[in-house]
Protein backbone atom coordinates (compact mmCIF):
# COMPACT_ATOMS: atom_id res chain seq x y z
CA UNK A 1 0.00 0.00 0.00
CA UNK A 2 1.38 3.42 -0.91
CA UNK A 3 1.79 6.30 1.46
CA UNK A 4 3.27 9.76 1.03
CA UNK A 5 6.84 8.59 1.74
CA UNK A 6 6.57 5.84 -0.89
CA UNK A 7 5.15 8.29 -3.42
CA UNK A 8 7.96 10.76 -2.79
CA UNK A 9 10.61 8.05 -3.30
CA UNK A 10 9.10 7.00 -6.62
CA UNK A 11 9.42 9.12 -9.76
CA UNK A 12 6.16 9.97 -11.47
CA UNK A 13 5.09 6.85 -13.28
CA UNK A 14 3.52 7.24 -16.70
CA UNK A 15 0.46 5.04 -16.84
CA UNK A 16 0.26 4.58 -13.07
CA UNK A 17 -3.16 3.70 -11.67
CA UNK A 18 -4.21 4.62 -8.14
CA UNK A 19 -6.88 2.45 -6.54
CA UNK A 20 -8.41 4.49 -3.73
CA UNK A 21 -10.76 3.02 -1.17
CA UNK A 22 -12.98 5.57 0.55
CA UNK A 23 -15.48 5.21 3.33
CA UNK A 24 -15.94 4.87 7.05
CA UNK A 25 -15.14 1.53 8.67
CA UNK A 26 -17.38 2.40 11.62
CA UNK A 27 -20.46 2.76 9.42
CA UNK A 28 -21.01 -0.78 8.18
CA UNK A 29 -21.13 -1.07 4.40
CA UNK A 30 -19.75 2.45 3.99
CA UNK A 31 -16.34 0.83 4.61
CA UNK A 32 -16.51 -1.37 1.50
CA UNK A 33 -13.88 0.70 -0.34
CA UNK A 34 -11.37 0.17 2.45
CA UNK A 35 -12.22 -3.55 2.65
CA UNK A 36 -11.46 -3.87 -1.08
CA UNK A 37 -8.08 -2.12 -0.67
CA UNK A 38 -7.18 -4.50 2.17
CA UNK A 39 -8.16 -7.53 0.07
CA UNK A 40 -6.13 -6.30 -2.90
CA UNK A 41 -3.14 -5.62 -0.64
CA UNK A 42 -3.05 -9.15 0.77
CA UNK A 43 -3.99 -11.02 -2.44
CA UNK A 44 -1.84 -11.93 -5.42
CA UNK A 45 0.65 -9.23 -6.42
CA UNK A 46 -0.63 -6.35 -8.49
CA UNK A 47 1.22 -4.96 -11.51
CA UNK A 48 3.98 -2.50 -10.62
CA UNK A 49 2.08 0.47 -12.03
CA UNK A 50 -0.80 0.01 -9.56
CA UNK A 51 -0.78 1.87 -6.24
CA UNK A 52 -3.24 1.22 -3.40
CA UNK A 53 -4.53 3.96 -1.10
CA UNK A 54 -6.80 3.74 1.93
CA UNK A 55 -8.29 7.23 2.00
CA UNK A 56 -10.89 6.49 4.65
CA UNK A 57 -12.98 9.62 4.97
CA UNK A 58 -10.12 11.92 3.89
CA UNK A 59 -10.06 11.68 0.09
CA UNK A 60 -8.98 15.30 -0.20
CA UNK A 61 -5.80 14.46 1.75
CA UNK A 62 -4.88 11.65 -0.66
CA UNK A 63 -5.48 13.48 -3.94
CA UNK A 64 -2.13 15.35 -3.95
CA UNK A 65 -0.33 12.01 -3.51
CA UNK A 66 -1.90 10.57 -6.66
CA UNK A 67 -1.62 13.51 -9.06
CA UNK A 68 1.02 11.58 -11.02
CA UNK A 69 -1.39 8.73 -11.77
CA UNK A 70 -2.93 8.53 -15.22
CA UNK A 71 -6.09 6.98 -13.80
CA UNK A 72 -7.76 6.96 -10.41
CA UNK A 73 -10.09 4.09 -9.55
CA UNK A 74 -12.30 5.03 -6.60
CA UNK A 75 -14.04 2.27 -4.68
CA UNK A 76 -16.94 3.36 -2.50
CA UNK A 77 -20.45 2.42 -1.47
CA UNK A 78 -23.00 4.01 -3.77
CA UNK A 79 -26.77 4.07 -3.44
CA UNK A 80 -28.22 3.68 -6.92
CA UNK A 81 -31.36 1.65 -6.22
CA UNK A 82 -30.03 -1.81 -7.04
CA UNK A 83 -29.90 -4.90 -4.90
CA UNK A 84 -27.38 -4.81 -2.04
CA UNK A 85 -23.99 -5.87 -3.37
CA UNK A 86 -24.68 -4.64 -6.91
CA UNK A 87 -21.52 -3.32 -8.53
CA UNK A 88 -21.54 -0.17 -10.65
CA UNK A 89 -18.84 1.27 -12.88
CA UNK A 90 -18.82 4.76 -14.28
CA UNK A 91 -16.26 7.24 -15.46
CA UNK A 92 -16.70 10.39 -13.40
CA UNK A 93 -16.98 13.42 -15.63
CA UNK A 94 -17.13 16.09 -12.98
CA UNK A 95 -19.04 18.65 -15.03
CA UNK A 96 -21.91 16.20 -15.53
CA UNK A 97 -22.35 15.13 -11.89
CA UNK A 98 -24.61 17.00 -9.49
CA UNK A 99 -24.32 17.04 -5.71
CA UNK A 100 -25.78 18.98 -2.84
CA UNK A 101 -24.03 22.27 -2.12
CA UNK A 102 -21.14 22.09 0.30
CA UNK A 103 -22.22 22.66 3.90
CA UNK A 104 -20.63 25.07 6.31
CA UNK A 105 -17.67 22.81 7.03
CA UNK A 106 -15.09 20.85 5.05
CA UNK A 107 -16.25 17.89 7.16
CA UNK A 108 -19.26 17.83 4.84
CA UNK A 109 -17.16 16.97 1.75
CA UNK A 110 -18.32 14.00 -0.27
CA UNK A 111 -16.29 12.32 -3.03
CA UNK A 112 -17.57 14.65 -5.73
CA UNK A 113 -16.88 17.77 -3.65
CA UNK A 114 -13.32 16.57 -3.00
CA UNK A 115 -12.66 15.90 -6.69
CA UNK A 116 -14.15 19.24 -7.76
CA UNK A 117 -12.17 21.14 -5.13
CA UNK A 118 -8.98 19.37 -6.16
CA UNK A 119 -9.59 20.33 -9.80
CA UNK A 120 -10.22 23.97 -8.84
CA UNK A 121 -7.03 24.17 -6.77
CA UNK A 122 -4.70 22.30 -9.15
CA UNK A 123 -6.35 23.09 -12.48
CA UNK A 124 -6.29 19.43 -13.50
CA UNK A 125 -8.00 16.12 -12.97
CA UNK A 126 -6.94 12.76 -14.27
CA UNK A 127 -9.33 10.10 -15.47
CA UNK A 128 -11.48 8.98 -12.54
CA UNK A 129 -13.45 5.74 -12.59
CA UNK A 130 -15.88 4.91 -9.80
CA UNK A 131 -16.49 1.33 -8.79
CA UNK A 132 -19.59 1.76 -6.65
CA UNK A 133 -21.17 -0.92 -4.50
CA UNK A 134 -24.79 -0.84 -3.41
CA UNK A 135 -24.82 -1.05 0.40
CA UNK A 136 -27.23 -3.15 2.44
CA UNK A 137 -26.88 -1.02 5.56
CA UNK A 138 -24.93 2.07 6.49
CA UNK A 139 -25.31 2.15 10.25
CA UNK A 140 -22.99 2.54 13.20
CA UNK A 141 -21.33 -0.88 13.11
CA UNK A 142 -17.85 -2.18 12.41
CA UNK A 143 -17.61 -4.52 9.45
CA UNK A 144 -19.53 -5.19 6.30
CA UNK A 145 -23.00 -6.70 6.18
CA UNK A 146 -23.19 -10.43 5.37
CA UNK A 147 -24.31 -9.59 1.81
CA UNK A 148 -21.28 -7.38 1.10
CA UNK A 149 -18.88 -9.82 2.80
CA UNK A 150 -20.18 -12.50 0.44
CA UNK A 151 -19.85 -10.17 -2.58
CA UNK A 152 -16.33 -8.97 -1.67
CA UNK A 153 -14.54 -11.39 -4.08
CA UNK A 154 -16.72 -10.17 -6.97
CA UNK A 155 -16.05 -6.54 -6.06
CA UNK A 156 -12.30 -7.18 -5.94
CA UNK A 157 -12.56 -8.94 -9.33
CA UNK A 158 -14.34 -5.88 -10.78
CA UNK A 159 -11.50 -3.65 -9.59
CA UNK A 160 -8.88 -6.04 -10.99
CA UNK A 161 -10.68 -6.02 -14.37
CA UNK A 162 -10.54 -2.23 -14.34
CA UNK A 163 -6.79 -2.37 -13.80
CA UNK A 164 -6.30 -4.51 -16.89
CA UNK A 165 -8.14 -2.15 -19.24
CA UNK A 166 -6.21 0.65 -20.97
CA UNK A 167 -7.26 4.15 -19.96
CA UNK A 168 -10.51 5.35 -21.55
CA UNK A 169 -11.03 1.97 -23.25
CA UNK A 170 -14.03 0.67 -21.33
CA UNK A 171 -17.52 1.89 -22.17
CA UNK A 172 -19.24 4.16 -19.68
CA UNK A 173 -22.02 2.36 -17.83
Amino acid sequence: MCDLATSLRNDCVSGAIAVVGVGNLLMGDDGVGIAVIRELDKAAPLPGHVELYDAGTALLDVLPEIEHCARIVLVDCCRAGGAPGSIYRTRMQLDQWQTDPLGESLHDLNVLHALQLHRIVTGKMNEVVLIGVEPESVVLREGLSPVLRERLPAIVAAVRAELEAPANSRPIQ
